[in-house]
């Protein structure tokens, strides 16, 4: 199996837990002289089943990721930091504070809103470049 095989296996066993779970929270309990809509103790052993495949697959794609651990690492961290910039508030010139407040303040700021709005492109960049890497090598690495 390829690894990209296995990273959408992991996603779909993820989905299934998720709706296994909603399941049972939601239909466990029922009005006492109705009919339960789904077989608990069922989706229970269906749960348990899912976990058990989702450690198996999770094993494997982590043992073929390890020669690209790093790229892996700086990928999520790029991703972090471009949205971290992205959310960053920039205030430059006359600023009025509130609409409850008629006060105008001049700020100044040491990373302007360019320079900002680059840095975040140079990320971005960055970041799609090693995406394609780890795309490639998630395509053509079998596990």
């Amino acid at each position: 199996m390829k690894l990209i095989k296995a990273l959408s296996e992991k996603n779909k066993l993820a989905r299934n837990i998720k709706d296994i779970q909603k399941k049972i929270s939601t239909h466990n309990s029922y009005i006492a002289g109705n009919t339960a809509i789904y077989d608990t103790k069922q989706l229970l052993t269906d749960l348990n089943k899912n976990i058990e495949s989702i450690i198996k697959v999770k094993s494997e794609i982590t043992r073929a990721n390890q020669i690209k651990i790093e790229s892996i690492y700086k990928l999520s961290e790029l991703k972090s930091l471009a949205n971290f910039l992205k959310k960053l508030d920039i205030k430059e010139g006359k600023v009025k504070e509130s609409s409850y407040n008629s006060e105008v303040n001049e700020w100044e700021s040491v990373l302007t809103n360019i320079e900002r709005d680059q840095l975040v492109l140079e990320l971005e960049s960055q970041i799609e470049d090693l995406q394609m890497e780890m795309d490639r090598f998630n395509f053509d690495t079998d596990i």
